[in-house]
C-alpha cells in the first residue's frame, strides 16, 4: 500500500535532493494535467529549475497561497509566465521566482511517455472543448433549477 504524502511535507526532501544534484521522482495527485499526467498513477521526475522556461515545458510552482501546482507553460512575457493545466481552460500568470522545478520525465505503466507534436499543437482545441462543456453544464444546471 502506497502512503500519500502532502507536498508541503515532501518539499524539504525535494530541496535536499536538488541540493545534492539529484532528480526527484514521485506520483503527483490531481487532474489538471490529464491526459498527459494521470494523477496518483503516473510518476514524474522533476529537476531543479534554474531559469529558462520554454513554451510547452511542464513546470512545478508554488502559488502565493502556498498551493503546489504542476502546469504547462503557454506563453512567456517579459513580466511573467502564463501557465495552464492540459485539462483546464483558464490561464494563470505567474512570476518565474514561483517555479522551483520542471518535469523531465513522465512514466505510465512502466513506460516513459513522450508528448507528440500533434498533442501539443492541438491543446487549444482540448481547452476549447473543456470550456464549452463546462459552460453547458453550468447553464443546463441553472435551467433545471428553474
Amino acid at each position: 500500500m502506497e502512503e500519500k504524502m502532502k507536498m508541503v511535507d515532501m518539499r524539504p526532501l525535494i530541496d535536499k535532493c536538488f541540493n545534492e544534484g539529484c532528480v526527484f521522482t514521485f506520483k503527483p495527485g490531481g487532474t489538471s494535467m490529464l491526459p498527459c499526467i494521470k494523477g496518483s498513477s503516473d510518476s514524474v521526475t522533476i529537476e531543479k529549475y534554474e531559469g529558462g522556461a520554454k513554451k510547452n515545458d511542464i513546470v512545478f510552482f508554488v502559488r502565493r497561497n502556498g498551493k503546489y501546482v504542476m502546469h504547462r507553460v503557454i506563453k512567456i512575457e517579459g513580466d511573467g509566465i502564463w501557465v495552464c493545466g492540459d485539462n483546464q481552460y483558464y490561464f494563470e500568470k505567474i512570476n518565474e521566482d514561483m517555479i522551483f522545478a520542471y518535469v523531465t520525465k513522465i512514466v505510465r505503466e512502466g513506460k516513459e511517455r513522450k508528448e507528440s507534436a500533434i498533442y501539443l499543437k492541438t491543446l487549444f482545441i482540448r481547452r476549447f472543448c473543456i470550456h464549452v462543456k463546462d459552460y453547458l453544464r453550468r447553464h443546463l444546471k441553472k435551467e433545471a433549477e428553474r
